[in-house]
């Protein structure tokens, strides 16, 4: 899963009202009595609001410490090495480009003119697709939505 980041102000600024309602909602579920019915509600409660502010409370302080430049970020040229480790980790992972475009479900002809233009052609998401199959040993599966949408309407006959 891609993790979320505040990407500009507009979404910093959301971010903090987000923050800021939170916490005066958990402040008012803290100050509210106790049920006594239910003395487990209010505790059940606080858990996934606590998740919810821990979670805006990381990306604001890491949006705020990429402004203030107190986190130092690698340089991009490293992006130039791309291809290479592409290559290297496949040929490390011991399969042949016949094997590895079939983890991938394309013709091994075209990880071949993939790999002889250093990748150049390759999407950004079939880079991601790559490096999965690499790390992995195969794509991650993800229902279908037909297929999903089958399986709901046979199962509800």
């Amino acid at each position: 899963m891609i993790k979320h980041i505040i990407k500009n102000e507009k979404e910093y600024k959301i971010s903090k009202s987000w923050l800021k309602k939170a916490l005066a909602g958990k402040k008012n579920l803290l100050a509210a009595p106790e049920s006594k019915e239910q003395p487990w509600l209010k505790k059940a409660q606080l858990g996934p609001l606590q998740g919810f502010i821990n979670h805006i409370m990381e990306e604001v302080e890491e949006y705020e410490a990429l402004k203030s430049g107190k986190i130092k970020l690698p340089s991009l040229d490293s992006l130039n090495t791309i291809p290479e480790l592409l290559i290297k980790k496949r040929i490390a992972n011991g399969w042949t480009q016949v094997q590895m475009a079939k983890r991938l479900g394309m013709h091994y002809q075209q990880l071949q003119r993939y790999e002889n233009t250093d990748y150049e052609s390759a999407t950004f998401r079939t880079l991601q697709k790559i490096a999965d199959v690499l790390n992995n040993g195969s794509l991650s599966k993800k229902p279908r939505k037909a297929a999903a949408y089958r399986l709901k309407r046979t199962s509800l006959k």
